[in-house]
């Protein structure tokens, strides 16, 4: 859960190669499964909402 809350608070992970190592990478492979589907899904729906929030289209 607090690689998920890093990828969310880091303002530029381009310009982060510590967050994109120890954060996203982990998060794209959860080869071991360390994330239940149910938290996958209320990530993805936080996100979601957070997007229609802040999006181009949406501050335009």
């Amino acid at each position: 859960m607090l690689r998920i809350l890093a990828v969310f608070t880091c303002p530029s992970i381009e310009h982060h190669p510590a967050v994109y190592k120890y954060t996203v990478r982990p998060l794209m492979g959860d080869a071991l499964n360390l994330i239940s589907q149910d938290v996958k899904d209320q990530v993805a729906t936080l996100f979601n909402a957070w997007w229609h929030r802040r999006c181009p289209e949406a501050i335009a």
